[in-house]
């Protein structure tokens, strides 16, 4: 007799309406032990790859509070199902035997995985706000200059990013393409490989020639080098961002 085969079926978030509203601003602050950045850190890490939201406790925020809680949601995780409930009061045909499970596409579902793979002509990109909340794209071909990013991060990365995510590179360390993650105060660089740019020549034909898709984002003087960022927060001063990135280019 064949043994049954386990399939992944969906995967599911559960978050507190009180804990969103107080860790994304819609509401007070938290007052307690936990440090606020490593909530956010999982609750964005666990919202960025699941198909279903189950909101717990909507009844103890108002109205409009819920409203700004599910636009958090939906900045940051545009494609998952938003079941609102209390005391996890959720029906299992809701969440059970639903087949929404696809790695790749559930993957990629998150919103700055969407962004970071569009192609944008200008250096920003804008998107409607809902309740202050949004997501822009900083682009830039020319490399940072690492001190002065640095100092970026320190004295105008505030609370009003929630995320940020994208490709980066310095100009000290010309040829490595680096991933960049930011989630309140904890940032983290790690390295992604060497851009295609940096490579023979004789390499760089056959990889374009394989992937037609690196012509499209390839700069004659950058290659395909270039600062990616996208953000994610609620009542950024989007104008104020980007004129202190700018500041970080290395001319």
């Amino acid at each position: 007799m064949l043994e049954p085969i386990v399939k992944m079926d969906s995967v599911i978030t559960m978050v507190d309406a009180l804990r969103m509203r107080d860790e994304f601003n819609c509401g007070e602050n938290l007052n307690n032990d936990i440090k606020e950045e490593d909530i956010e850190k999982l609750i964005i890490e666990q919202l960025e790859f699941c198909n279903i939201v189950i909101l717990n406790k909507v009844s103890l925020v108002d109205n409009d509070e819920l409203n700004q809680i599910k636009a958090v949601i939906k900045e940051i995780q545009p494609k998952a199902k938003i079941i609102e409930c209390d005391y996890a009061n959720v029906l299992l045909d809701e969440i059970l035997d639903i087949h929404l499970f696809d790695f790749e596409k559930t993957f990629s579902s998150a919103k700055w995985v969407h962004e970071l793979d569009m192609n944008h002509d200008h250096e920003e990109h804008e998107h409607t706000l809902e309740y202050g909340v949004e997501t822009f794209i900083y682009r830039t071909r020319k490399p940072f200059d690492k001190l002065r990013f640095s100092d970026f991060l320190e004295k105008f990365y505030d609370k009003t990013i929630f995320r940020c995510k994208g490709i980066i590179y310095f100009k000290d360390e010309y040829d490595n393409c680096l991933l960049f993650e930011g989630v309140g105060k904890q940032k983290e660089l790690s390295q992604l490989g060497v851009w295609n740019a940096s490579l023979p020549l004789e390499e760089q034909e056959i990889l374009r020639k394989n992937n037609p898709r690196l012509d499209n984002d390839w700069d004659p003087i950058y290659g395909d080098r270039m600062i990616k960022l996208v953000f994610i927060g609620k009542d950024m001063n989007k104008t104020k961002i980007i004129e202190e990135l700018d500041k970080c280019i290395y001319e």
